[in-house]
């Protein structure tokens, strides 16, 4: 698990990302409350770190099978300035 912060229109929230390889699969399955912005970026870093998995010492099994994360908030939205 990995926290992780967004900056939105609404406010600051912290994001908690779970990930497991799936060793049948071959994509990147993201779940949770994500835009498209978030797809595209998971998209990028699946990309990204697949390309560099020798320097990071990624092994050669592991980049077979696919990856699954779900993202979840830290906490719920707050509804204007104060919480109110």
């Amino acid at each position: 698990m990995a926290a992780g912060l967004a900056c939105t229109e609404a406010g600051d929230d912290v994001l908690y990302v779970e990930t497991v390889l799936l060793p049948d699969g071959k994509d990147l399955v993201m779940t949770g409350q994500l835009g498209s912005v978030m797809q595209e970026s998971g998209k990028a870093a699946q990309g990204y770190i697949a390309s560099r998995a020798g320097a990071f010492g990624i092994a050669e099994a592991t980049r077979q099978g696919g990856v699954q994360s779900m993202c979840r908030p830290g906490r719920s939205r707050r509804m204007g300035p104060r919480g109110a």
